[in-house]
């Protein structure tokens, strides 16, 4: 049977499946099936506009003022390192499209705000079936639940800088990852 003969169902079952590396390519296979891809294309686009080349406030809005870019975010527009992972957590085919990520202007505008105006509450639950479900924390032996208060405490109060004395991390990942990424300015205050 061809490709193009599958239903209409199944191939957009398919073409879901395909986002983002191989989207385009399908999309272009024949008209039929890029009347099928046709609804993804927006969605696709804002994606790889706001991720490929991940940085904060990326937003292709016109911005007057630092307390838009908090109190008027368009959706996929993350302005701090928890945004990122709520976004994630809520869609985590947004992980896929980033290729390139800068770190350096983590949360300017989101210190000392309100964590109403800060985050979007909305994907706190995604953020909790993440800790929950997290392979990580369960092979460490670490409760999701300590990390989660850690985490809500620091939102509610607004926290400048993320503790992770506590965390157990391997020297050679985190070279290669400063390797490929831009680390924020405040890193030292990290260590």
């Amino acid at each position: 049977m061809a490709f193009g003969r599958l239903p209409n169902e199944l191939l957009g079952d398919i073409i879901a499946h395909t986002l983002p590396e191989g989207f385009e390519s399908l999309a272009l296979t024949s008209k039929h099936i890029y009347t099928l891809c046709a609804p993804f294309i927006e969605y696709h686009s804002k994606l790889r506009f706001h991720f490929q080349n991940f940085m904060y406030y990326k937003t292709n809005q016109v911005v007057k003022s630092g307390l838009h870019l908090v109190a008027g975010t368009p959706a996929y527009t993350a302005c701090s390192a928890f945004n990122l992972i709520a976004l994630i957590a809520a869609e985590p085919i947004i992980a896929h499209y980033i290729q390139e990520a800068d770190f350096e202007n983590d949360s300017i505008f989101t210190w000392g705000k309100d964590r109403e105006i800060a985050t979007n509450i909305d994907h706190d639950g995604a953020v909790i079936e993440l800790l929950a479900n997290s392979s990580y924390l369960k092979e460490a032996g670490l409760d999701w639940r300590i990390y989660w208060a850690a985490i809500e405490e620091d939102l509610d109060a607004a926290v400048e800088v993320i503790d992770i004395s506590h965390a157990s991390i391997d020297g050679d990942a985190i070279a290669d990852f400063l390797q490929k990424h831009t680390t924020p300015q405040n890193i030292d205050a990290l260590a």
